[in-house]
């Protein structure tokens, strides 16, 4: 496997093919998310970074994904990672990729875990021969990262 292929891979982390979201159900979401539902904001930055059942925004995405992120929610901080990976409504910053990949990696999400195995490890190959490459600690803490704040 290449590195353009673990990449092209990555694009397809925030949203499943043939995902379809309606008018009514981003509404719902909407409301999740301004009630301070850290998965629903997460869903809308889904929803806009591939544009499902909104125009497609990168940098909306990503406002949404922060302020998940701060909730502690891994999955957000994992699709930040990868938006800062790309440079997709952020400026492309490994350092950034990298602190919050290590995050999520470190909170137990088994994604952000194979993406730094496979982005960090020295060695592009299968999954399972680089997961081993590094290991998580028992107890998963919080990386603090000096992502900048929305405006």
């Amino acid at each position: 496997m290449s590195i353009e292929e673990i990449t092209c891979d990555m694009r397809e982390d925030f949203a499943p093919p043939g995902m379809h979201v309606t008018r009514e159900e981003i509404e719902l979401f909407y409301l999740a998310a301004r009630r301070g539902h850290a998965n629903a904001m997460c869903f809308l930055g889904d929803c806009y970074k591939v544009g499902k059942g909104v125009k497609r925004d990168d940098q909306k995405a990503v406002t949404l994904y922060r302020k998940s992120a701060r909730k502690g929610f891994v999955v957000a901080i994992h699709n930040l990672a990868i938006c800062y990976y790309y440079g997709e409504g952020v400026e492309q910053n490994g350092q950034a990729t990298y602190v919050l990949l290590r995050t999520a990696a470190n909170r137990g999400d088994t994604m952000s875990q194979s993406r730094f195995s496979m982005l960090y490890s020295g060695e592009v190959g299968s999954v399972q021969r680089n997961i081993g490459a590094i290991s998580w600690p028992a107890e998963p803490r919080l990386v603090e990262t000096e992502v900048e704040e929305d405006e």
